[in-house]
């Protein structure tokens, strides 16, 4: 927002009180109410970016899972580093990405996705579960099966 379009926005709502409201304000009470409308204008401003930065990120995690469904395993992984990079600590997420590395084969970098995610919330069925298949995938059954248990309590 510039200060032409907030100095706009301030004679708009300037008009408004003194046409709706028939409120006589002096030069001093004309200055305040502009800067009072300017931040209020900001605010209202700063609500919608932040209310589409918000989607726009729920956007990218949502491309993400729709490319790894389709099987673009290589642009899904993509999506989720974006998304992740703006919320790093969304479990579900987390998860989702290590389920791509994993169908890629990518264990090693898999189980760090499933270990961030479990460090957020233990307990994540999901987690836990995608974290066992991708360890007995290795080989690894004991500490498969540990996981596998886990996700059963």
């Amino acid at each position: 927002m510039n200060i032409s379009t907030v100095s706009h926005f301030s004679d708009l709502w300037m008009s408004f009180f003194k046409e709706r409201l028939a409120l006589p304000l002096n030069l001093q009470q004309q200055r305040i109410m502009k800067i009072f409308i300017a931040i209020i204008g900001s605010l209202s401003v700063y609500a919608v970016l932040n209310y589409w930065f918000k989607a726009r990120k729920i956007d990218l995690r949502v491309e993400a899972e729709e490319l790894r469904q389709k099987g673009k395993l290589d642009e899904a992984g993509a999506k989720f580093k974006q998304f992740l990079a703006l919320q790093p600590n969304h479990i579900l997420a987390l998860s989702l990405y290590g389920e791509t590395l994993r169908e890629q084969d990518k264990f090693d970098e898999a189980e760090i996705q499933f270990k961030k995610a479990l460090a957020l919330n233990p307990s994540d069925i999901f987690s836990l579960t995608a974290y066992a298949l991708t360890l007995r995938q290795q080989g690894k059954l004991e500490e498969a099966q540990h996981k596998f248990e886990e996700a059963l309590k």
